[in-house]
């Protein structure tokens, strides 16, 4: 539904949607904390990777950016503190990655 509204109104929309889940993310990897459990970890980027997924506004020829890629832009970080974590959990790795494939598509 969101994807129907114009691209300032998509941002704030997946900005309202997105923060709550970076910031728990934030919170389960974050330095000097011990490896959070995988099963939240891929849960919270399941439904990172799903609102990438269907995200597909009109963005003009002519527009400075894409929602997606402000959104990538400011998970980056919280993206690599998962990956620190749980580099060695493949579940999670494969969630991570679809969380990214999904965000560039």
């Amino acid at each position: 539904v969101y994807s129907l509204l114009p691209v300032d109104r998509v941002v704030r929309a997946l900005e309202a949607l997105a923060t709550p889940l970076l910031n728990r993310l934030t919170q389960l990897c974050a330095e000097g904390q011990p490896p959070p459990p995988a099963s939240e970890v891929c849960a919270l980027l399941d439904e990172l990777a799903a609102l990438a997924r269907h995200c597909q506004p009109a963005v003009p020829d002519f527009a400075d950016f894409h929602p997606i890629a402000n959104l990538l832009s400011a998970a980056w970080p919280v993206l690599q503190g998962v990956h620190a974590h749980l580099a060695r959990d493949s579940r999670a790795m494969e969630k991570l990655c679809r969380v990214i494939k999904f965000s560039v598509k």
